[in-house]
């Protein structure tokens, strides 16, 4: 059963416009989105800047309301719930935010950081004493680093204090926006095998926002591809990166890094080498229409549904 499920969600941002100009005008930052996180497992979503990955992170924790569309946690539609009602699953649903120096109080101490949602909570002083130097040696810190403020901390410590200020309410489902792209290749190893961990242990459920493929790779069960609000392809992790079928996730993985020449592939093999086609509105049709090099009259006029392809593998796609 799926701990989190999203239906079908619509995010628009309401254009800011001039002083003499009429009617309202509105951006579509994510644009019909469903997807869903089972129990116990890891489901990453992949996309470059932009593309509305965020803006889906913050609507999941209710930092942000949909335009429409649902988002389910544990059976239960949470969409349209006051802050009072929302308050008791609150504590099952955190979130580790991209920068963990500006999500971090620079007035509070390590200890106070962490504690902070157990006060929120009603958690006894001495429980939630006990609570925070546990917690503070399960993300690989010690008791010294309890007193400390944090500019005092390195960029990997500071994320492993958000990762502990989120664990601190025993949740079931954690939100990772972009957790480790900010920390250098060897920190972000660390961190990752970390979170690996802590979901072993605690049996947890991650949504693991990023636009680093090795690293979505690394960490995910399965894997969501993103583009301009729309989810163009989702499949197991192992089955997306062999056997890629959307020209977008073949043009993303085409510009993967490698050291290996044998690996390199051609990125013009997967779109246009003009400009983007401006005689066309690609709010309706599909997104990637003015890039692929597979394109016909039906893209630019409908949009693709996510179908099934394959067990498990869906495409956002007419010709797949």
């Amino acid at each position: 059963m799926a701990l989190l499920k999203v239906d079908n969600i619509v995010k628009d941002y309401q254009m800011q416009q001039g002083v003499f100009s009429s009617g309202r005008k509105y951006i579509r930052a994510v644009d019909g989105v469903s997807l869903s996180v089972e129990a116990g497992k890891t489901l990453g979503l992949v996309g470059e800047s932009g593309c509305g990955k965020s803006t889906m992170a913050k609507m999941i924790i209710k930092l942000l309301d949909p335009s429409s569309g649902d988002v389910f946690f544990a059976g239960n539609n949470i969409t349209n719930l006051a802050e009072k009602e929302f308050r008791p699953l609150r504590q099952k649903i955190q979130i580790v935010f991209q920068d963990p120096y500006s999500s971090l109080s620079p007035r509070l101490t390590v200890q106070n950081i962490i504690a902070e949602p157990l006060q929120v909570f009603k958690t006894g002083k001495k429980e939630a004493e006990e609570r925070v130097r546990d917690l503070v040696v399960q993300v690989g810190l010690n008791e010294r680093h309890l007193e400390r403020l944090p500019h005092q901390l390195s960029g990997g410590e500071r994320q492993r204090v958000g990762i502990a200020r989120a664990l601190a309410t025993s949740p079931e489902l954690l939100v990772l926006d972009e957790p480790v792209s900010s920390l250098d290749l060897s920190t972000q190893a660390q961190v990752l095998n970390l979170l690996t961990s802590l979901q072993d242990k605690y049996k947890l459920s991650y949504l693991f926002i990023a636009h680093n493929l090795n690293v979505v790779r690394y960490i995910s069960d399965r894997v969501a591809v993103m583009y301009r609000g729309r989810i163009m392809e989702q499949a197991e992790s192992e089955e997306l990166y062999k056997n890629p079928r959307h020209p977008y996730t073949k043009l993303l993985l085409a510009s993967m890094p490698s050291l290996d020449r044998s690996l390199r592939q051609d990125k013009n093999k997967y779109i246009k080498k003009d400009k983007e086609d401006t005689g066309h509105d690609l709010s309706l049709g599909c997104p990637f229409a003015n890039k692929c090099l597979q394109v016909q009259p039906q893209c630019w006029n409908s949009k693709p549904e996510l179908r099934e392809i394959a067990p498990g593998h869906r495409v956002s796609c007419f010709y797949l």
